[in-house]
């Protein structure tokens, strides 16, 4: 006898549901924004997507699950402003300063856009 999925199942669905409503009516009892929440912390679901690639035991592909958490990182280092053009400007070879500022324009322009 085959067993279903478990997110095939309507139980899985009803407590992501139940889960979700309890999330959002936490933060609205803390009187936190949820679209401020998510504007701030969307690079957060790349390294949730990544960790869950990385520890699934039928995803065998290491490198993207890698690259999803790497880009994620980079993201929310961007965002907080920890890595700025300046501290480049400072600590980094010159040939990764050209490389790294372009990329911090690109996700400048992504977060920006968004």
């Amino acid at each position: 006898m085959k067993t279903k999925r478990y997110y095939l199942r309507g139980e899985f669905w009803a407590g992501v549901i139940v889960l979700i409503a309890g999330i959002l009516h936490l933060l609205n009892k803390l009187d936190i924004s949820f679209t401020g929440v998510l504007e701030n912390y969307w690079p957060i679901l790349f390294i949730a997507i990544g960790i869950f690639q990385i520890s699934s035991a039928r995803y065998r592909d290491a490198v993207s699950s890698t690259l999803l958490i790497l880009v994620g990182t980079m993201l929310m280092v961007f965002k907080s402003g920890v890595l700025t053009s300046e501290t480049l400007q400072e600590y980094w070879p010159e040939p990764l300063k050209k490389i790294i500022e372009v990329l911090i324009q690109s996700v400048a322009y992504m977060i920006d856009f968004y």
